[in-house]
């Protein structure tokens, strides 16, 4: 059995959410601050190491999806039993709200001059797997 078999993190106590922060934040502030730099061109050789990684984030993307779906068929299946109204009492609600909305593409249309002048461009970095 590999050592980087995953294994999701469970916090029973305070301890174990510090023990997992511990790890998880300062590999996410590096990744945000690798996201900001330009790539350089080259494609690094995968060692067995990036390859388990490769397959845990495969079947945690699995995972994810498969609890997506589930996730939206049971929302959906909550939403036809609420139809018009407002919620199920103590279940959940589903209640209408207005949302005003920037119509960018009408802008740029109707005053590209206004819209040139605030567009900025930015450097990102896409993550893929292949």
């Amino acid at each position: 059995m590999s050592s980087l078999r995953y294994r999701p993190p469970t916090f029973t106590t305070l301890e174990d959410a510090r023990a997992f922060l511990a790890e998880f934040l300062p590999k996410q502030r590096e990744a945000e601050r690798l996201a900001k730099e330009e790539s350089d061109g080259i494609l690094l050789k995968p060692g067995h190491r990036e390859w388990e990684l490769y397959r845990r984030l495969l079947e945690t993307r699995e995972s994810e999806y498969s609890l997506s779906l589930d996730r939206a068929l049971l929302e959906n299946e909550l939403k036809l039993v609420i139809g018009k109204a407002d919620g199920l009492e103590q279940v959940a609600t589903w209640k209408s709200h207005e949302v005003k909305k920037f119509d960018e593409a009408a802008f740029k249309l109707a005053e590209p001059k206004f819209f040139a002048a605030f567009v900025r461009v930015s450097l990102q970095r896409k993550f893929r797997l292949q």
